[in-house]
Order: structure tokens, then C-alpha cells, then sequence
């Protein structure tokens, strides 16, 4: 399929329309909006400096309101170089972060450079989980987790034959995708939605995924279990239901019930 998705706010449904976008390039207008004393935020293998609102910034997170409002070198300088980090913080992420933080709005940075062959669906799970990263990393919260989680579960299903059965969706989850999903708390809404986007699969075989896949995020892979057991204690539970009221209605005979079989025999 070749599509991707623009970067409108995942507050509303994806088009995937293509288009490039740059975060950074669209922030420099809104940063101009709040007035009074600023700082300046710089990622390191960036030249791009934000200047941004020091009390809104520290309003949305606890950890740059300790860093400007505290005792250190930062807070005297009023700037900051931040380290990248491969897969949380990047020139990327913070713009999207710092978007967020001024307009409530979710804008990724995208390219339609598809040169490493790789699906933009993987692309899309992939900045969506370094923005979300990094917005854990420096204590953001807002409701933003929510929408999210909801854009990547449509996204995911644009992309996919959800009547075969044998599409398999989480095929764009790779292992540096589960690898990020464990580092985020355990009730964060996308770990949750992708837990189940692979719990549908285990119970609608065939499931390609391999085994190694999973071991190699254990507490990701601790969330798929305890979730399966969930659905397959469910379903237990409608199947004893079903049996128990079976067992009840004497007038129609005599039922022999055995695992997987239901056998009527009159009286």
C-alpha cells in the first residue's frame, strides 16, 4: 500500500494523504505566541535553537521547572543542550514535544523518503513512539497518550487486511518498537493497545511472529501473557456459563458434556 500518514493531529481520524512535514520549521511560528521570559532549548546534533516560554515550559513538565527554577547551570544560563537519544530524544521529538506543550496538538515530523524500504507503517509506529518517549522522559502528560494510541490502531488497520485471516498487523511492531513500549509505564495507553493488538493475533493463528521476537522484550512480552490469560479466562468463563445452564434444563434430557463436545441424550 502506498500511502503515509500526514501529520494532522491524531485528535482527529488520519488522512493518509502523503506529505513531507518538518516540526521544527512549523514550531518557529508558534513559539512567538508567549511572551515573557524564555529560554533556549537545543538538541545536540541540532544547530536549531527553540526559544521557548520558561513558565509554560515549566507548567507541562516537572522536569525542566527543576531545571530552570533550581539550583543548577541551566537554570542560571537559561538554556539547555539536550543529549540525543537514539529512539527518545532528537531534534524530532522535542519540536513535537514543545508543539504539543503550546498548541495541544500531536504534529510528527514526516519524509516520504521510503530509499530503506521500510513499510510507513513501521515508520509511523516509530515516531509516534520516540515523541512519546520523550514526553515520559521530561514528565509531559495531557491527555495527548489517549489520541495516540487511537491514531496508531487506525493506522495499523488502514494498512492491513483485517477480513484474512491471515493478516498479521503486528508484523510493523519490530523488536526496537517492543524494546520501547516496556520502558513505558505499564498502564500507558499505547503499551496497553499494542499488548492487544498482539493478544488478537495469538488467538487468530496463524501468529508470525517468533518466538525470539518476544524474548527479546520481557516485560513486553510478560504484558502479552497476562493478557492472554485474561481473554482465555474469559472465554472459560462464557463456556462454563453456557455448560452450567446446559446442565440445568432437566425437561430436555439427560446432557453428557466433555471438553469440546456436547452430546444430547434423551431420556
Amino acid at each position: 500500500m502506498d500511502q503515509s500518514p500526514s501529520q494532522d493531529s491524531v485528535s482527529s481520524e488520519p488522512d493518509l494523504t502523503p506529505q513531507d512535514f518538518s516540526c521544527s520549521d512549523a514550531l518557529d511560528s508558534v513559539l512567538s505566541v508567549h511572551h515573557g521570559p524564555q529560554v533556549a532549548i537545543r538538541v545536540a546534533s541540532s544547530d536549531r535553537v527553540f526559544h521557548v516560554s520558561r513558565g509554560l515550559l515549566a507548567e507541562h513538565s516537572p522536569y525542566f521547572a527543576r531545571m530552570f527554577f533550581g539550583p543548577f547551570q541551566e537554570g542560571q544560563a537559561q538554556e539547555v543542550v539536550l543529549q540525543d537519544i537514539d529512539g527518545v530524544v532528537s531534534e524530532a521529538s522535542v519540536a513535537t514535544l514543545l508543539m504539543w506543550i503550546y498548541t495541544k496538538d500531536v504534529k510528527l515530523t514526516w519524509t516520504l523518503d521510503e530509499s530503506d524500504g521500510i513499510a510507513w507503517q513501521e515508520r509511523y509506529i516509530s515516531v509516534n513512539l520516540e515523541f512519546l518517549r520523550c514526553a515520559d522522559m521530561y514528565g509531559v502528560r495531557g491527555g495527548f497518550e489517549t489520541t495516540v494510541a487511537e491514531s496508531l490502531m487506525m493506522v495499523l488497520r488502514e494498512g492491513s487486511d483485517l477480513n484474512s485471516p491471515h493478516s498479521d498487523i503486528a508484523i510493523y511492531v519490530t523488536e526496537e518498537h517492543m524494546a520501547s513500549l516496556e520502558v513505558l509505564p505499564v498502564d500507558h495507553p499505547v503499551r496497553r493497545e499494542m499488548v492487544k493488538l498482539f493478544v488478537s493475533f495469538y488467538l487468530k493463528p496463524p501468529f508470525d511472529r517468533t518466538y525470539h521476537d518476544l524474548r527479546s522484550a520481557p516485560r513486553f512480552s510478560a504484558d502479552i501473557l497476562v493478557e492472554l490469560l485474561d481473554n482465555l479466562g474469559s472465554l472459560r468463563l462464557c463456556v462454563d456459563t453456557i455448560l452450567d445452564r446446559l446442565n440445568s434444563v432437566d425437561q430436555i434430557g439427560h446432557v453428557d458434556i466433555e471438553l469440546g463436545q456436547l452430546e444430547l441424550a434423551p431420556e
